[in-house]
């Protein structure tokens, strides 16, 4: 990540006595009263800070590279010596891993797809993050089921791929179903 200051008429300039921190954003799963009186499960994020460094932007500009070693939603965010946030940056780091400490129960399936248009006979890249491992089915749908692909996990975050079908012509939708693996858990004894 390249980081620039520039000042009112656009011209670089440089700032220290920052600080860079990077964030974890967690997804949790919340009952909220509705307006109605209703209460429902509602997904709401929290961030837990990382770490914590200085930081210094160059007259030319600075580089900082994005720690990418474990999968989940992050933020980077430059704060001024006052700790007035002055830039934020949010990125995904996919792949596979377990994420079971930092997801809830009743949390919400997540699909991101490595780019957002298909040309016919492409593969589609899908990283799927769940509350559990388990197994589930990926089809490529419009009037009809045109393909689809059985995948187990056994870790909560995984990649997996589908091929969109060379003769595909107009618009279709990637849909993914997913269950909890049957297996019952093995807890240890408290000691």
């Amino acid at each position: 990540m390249d980081w620039i200051a520039i000042d009112p008429d656009l011209k670089p300039l440089a700032l220290d006595n920052l600080a860079l921190t990077r964030l974890e954003i967690q997804h949790l799963s919340t009952l909220v009263k509705q307006p109605n009186g209703t209460f429902a499960y509602q997904t709401v994020d929290r961030e837990r800070q990382v770490d914590s460094r200085p930081f210094a932007i160059a007259a030319e500009g600075s580089t900082f590279a994005l720690a990418t070693a474990d999968p989940g939603d992050y933020a980077i965010e430059v704060r001024g010596s006052d700790g007035t946030r002055l830039a934020r940056l949010t990125y995904t780091v996919v792949g596979h891993g377990n994420l079971t400490g930092r997801l809830e129960k009743e949390a919400a399936l997540q699909l991101r797809l490595d780019k957002s248009d298909y040309r016919a006979g492409e593969i589609i890249q899908v990283s799927i993050t769940a509350p559990y491992v388990g197994a589930g089915l990926m089809t490529i749908e419009s009037n009809k089921v045109h393909a689809f692909k059985w995948f187990k996990t056994t870790t909560t975050s995984t990649l997996e791929t589908i091929r969109l079908p060379s003769d595909l012509e107009g618009n279709a939708y990637l849909n993914v179903a997913f269950v909890r693996d049957a297996a019952p858990r093995r807890f240890s004894p408290a000691p």
